[in-house]
């Protein structure tokens, strides 16, 4: 048994296929401001009794999009739906302030960026992105961007990142996590 994944979209399901061979990973196929905890909380839960029980933890990244709350209380409020549906397997959520590709952007010297600020929690991500280095495809080019980033880096400028990563346990299997 190990860890399993489900994740908002394509770009995540590539990035963590990436960086966790072998691990189950699953998009949710939610996501956007209007879709609420609830409604994730239910297809998270009818995939985690499909499982069975195979998998611990299971990791659940979504991006917080344009949503009037902070990533902590969404995620709090995502787990609180869960377990109302019943599941008490080991959660662990990480929530994207505002997109994933605002991870991307805290390795500001991967993208050769000299005026990132020290924060980067706020933006649109993938406009930035377009705007940085042009030609920006979420699906294509987004994982490869996120592994080239350092989480080390990522924990310095995005909350958001920190937040999931201390809520991590350790990941065999996935080296980009201890970089």
């Amino acid at each position: 048994m190990g860890a399993a994944f489900l994740v908002d979209g394509h770009t995540e399901q590539r990035f963590i296929q990436k960086i966790c061979p072998n691990k189950t990973v699953q998009r949710i196929n939610l996501n956007g401001s209007s879709v609420g905890a609830i409604a994730i909380a239910k297809r998270v839960a009818t995939q985690v009794r499909l499982w069975g029980g195979r998998y611990f933890p299971i990791i659940i990244v979504v991006d917080l999009e344009d949503r009037l709350i902070t990533p902590t209380a969404f995620s709090g409020s995502l787990l609180m739906a869960i377990r109302n549906e019943g599941i008490a397997d080991e959660i662990v959520i990480g929530v994207a302030s505002r997109m994933i590709e605002n991870w991307i952007l805290a390795d500001s010297q991967r993208l050769n960026w000299t005026t990132c600020p020290s924060q980067v929690d706020s933006f649109h991500g993938a406009a930035k992105l377009k705007e940085i280095i042009g030609d920006y495809d979420k699906a294509s080019d987004g994982p490869e961007l996120l592994h080239q980033a350092r989480p080390s880096k990522i924990r310095e400028k995005s909350p958001s990142f920190d937040d999931f990563m201390n809520a991590l346990p350790i990941m065999p299997g996935c080296h980009w996590l201890s970089r």
